[in-house]
């Protein structure tokens, strides 16, 4: 769950930066949190059910901070707008 927030996030600033190499960003970024999930059922860590559950719950998250941080960056540039309007 963890890997899935972090690089998930790390890859949504990644697309935000540099937007013509998308693709190969979220691609990266999903083989990596797969392959942690993989490492951790090759250790013995965890079950497939935990790092399934992981994923989804690490998913629904990201999507939380994600479209929280473009609401609240919307919100800043539309004030910041009407400030200098005034």
């Amino acid at each position: 769950m963890d890997s899935a927030i972090a690089y998930g996030l790390l890859a949504n600033w990644a697309v935000s930066r540099w937007p013509n190499r998308r693709t190969a960003i979220v691609l990266a970024t999903i083989a990596l949190v797969v392959a942690i999930g993989f490492a951790r059922i090759y250790l013995g860590v965890h079950y497939l059910s935990d790092v399934i559950a992981g994923f989804c719950a690490g998913s629904v998250w990201l999507f939380v901070c994600v479209t929280g941080f473009g609401f609240a960056q919307r919100r800043r540039i539309g004030r910041e707008h009407s400030q200098r309007a005034a």
